[in-house]
């Protein structure tokens, strides 16, 4: 098929030349005239419309398209793709290769652990998946492209039979363009996209409707993430962490999520942590058992809606350090065993809830220690905490918890120093 490109010399139009397969008919015209792409250059304009035509050429299956932007750069000599079969495609301003792998398992086919991974220097090499054959045959895909930091774009690959997809893509830092994926036969879904941190949007994601599988970790580290489609997460178990600082140095960083179904998720610990989320979704919260940490951090979180948690045994460090928040919400506390840092720093919380503690608690160390504009609760609950008999650490629960307000220091006077507050024991 043929194409036009058009050239430039002094910002007016020489003339279209028409390129048929992967050379410019009138190669002399391409070195006269200069391209108006954003590198100024002909050659990057004719590498631009020559990857174009690559990444629609007939492909085999099981078989890969890279393009890479360092044209001497050799994947055979580099000793990367080592378990499959590396074919230079002829070309004249690109530097293609198609990588054929007829083996089920992809697993670590690119993976090269290191501070530049596999393929090596992104700078001078950005690295192009542009096509891909039939991939249906794989069924594991888990660290194919891990720490692949060259890779800047990904095109759609057919992982609906893969049963791992463990690690993907995990570090591959400086990918935009991510494809949609089918992940309805896998059970092992964890940190796929771990430390994507150029990632922007969420891809569409078919997840698996009839087995269980966890999101651990799966979006943790990326910094940029803005938003996320309304996932079926109708059988997923585990979202741990799967949110985890989701922030750092984004001004646009996810600020709320779509309410996923998660009425089999057992686990939700550092679900949130160190993430600018401002809202939180009413969540079904009916199975989950641990939420340490699932808040832990979040410093623009303003309110949490009532979440129903009966079976919830672990509650260390839900709310720490949520410096925006006004109020803890109304939850079932009577399977909790440990608090220990769960309201830690919360500078904005104004009331210590009432609590259905009924649990054999064990911890409450730092529980509200730093809630400074607290005015009142802190004595009724170390009134509660103070008669369980299981309690093997208390140390500074109530420290400094409503020291900014004259309502919260008369409450302190009443507890012990012993627990954080300000009363003098008895020897």
């Amino acid at each position: 098929m043929a194409t036009i490109v058009k050239f430039y010399k002094d910002g007016k139009k020489v003339k279209d030349i028409t390129s048929i397969g992967y050379l410019p008919v009138d190669e002399d015209a391409v070195k006269d005239s200069r391209h108006l792409a954003s590198s100024g250059s002909v050659v990057a304009a004719a590498a631009l419309g020559e990857e174009s035509m690559m990444a629609n050429l007939p492909i085999g299956d099981s078989t890969l398209r890279f393009s890479f932007g360092d044209l001497d750069y050799d994947p055979t000599v580099a000793g990367v793709g080592s378990s499959g079969t590396w074919t230079k495609k002829n070309t004249k301003f690109t530097n293609v290769w198609d990588w054929t792998n007829t083996n089920t398992s992809w697993a670590s086919a690119f993976y090269i652990s290191g501070n530049d991974g596999c393929f090596m220097n992104y700078e001078n090499n950005p690295v192009k998946v542009i096509a891909a054959g039939d991939t249906s045959s794989v069924t594991d895909f888990s660290r194919c492209f891990s720490w692949c930091t060259a890779i800047t774009e990904i095109c759609s690959i057919d992982t609906s039979n893969a049963t791992t997809v463990f690690l993907m893509f995990n570090q591959c830092q400086n990918c935009t363009k991510f494809p949609d994926l089918d992940f309805s036969s896998a059970t092992e879904t964890r940190a796929v996209f771990q430390l994507c941190q150029k990632m922007i949007s969420g891809p569409n994601i078919i997840f698996p409707t009839d087995h269980a599988f966890k999101l651990t970790s799966f979006f943790l580290g990326c910094e940029n993430l803005e938003t996320v489609p309304l996932y079926n997460l109708e059988q997923c178990t585990d979202t741990a962490a799967m949110f985890q600082a989701v922030d750092a140095n984004s001004d646009m960083s996810l600020k709320s999520v779509p309410e996923f179904d998660t009425s089999n998720v057992t686990d939700m610990h550092s679900m949130f942590i160190d993430c600018d989320i401002t809202t939180v979704p009413e969540f079904d919260t009916s199975n989950v058992k641990n939420m340490q940490g699932m808040f832990k951090d979040c410093e623009f979180l303003q309110f949490i809606p009532s979440l129903d948690t009966p079976k919830v045994t672990n509650m260390s460090g839900a709310f720490d350090s949520c410096k925006s928040l006004t109020e803890i919400p109304s939850l079932d506390y009577s399977k909790v065993t440990k608090f220990n840092d769960f309201a830690k720093g919360c500078i904005s919380l104004t009331e210590i809830p009432e609590m259905n503690i009924e649990a054999d608690v064990t911890r409450c160390d730092n529980m509200f220690k730093d809630c400074l504009n607290v005015k009142s609760g802190q004595k009724a609950l170390y009134d509660t905490l103070s008669a369980i008999g299981t309690i093997t650490n208390h140390t500074d629960c109530f420290k400094n918890c409503g020291s900014d307000t004259e309502e919260g220091r008369a409450e302190l006077a009443q507890i012990p120093v012993s627990w954080g507050g300000t009363m003098e024991e008895e020897p």
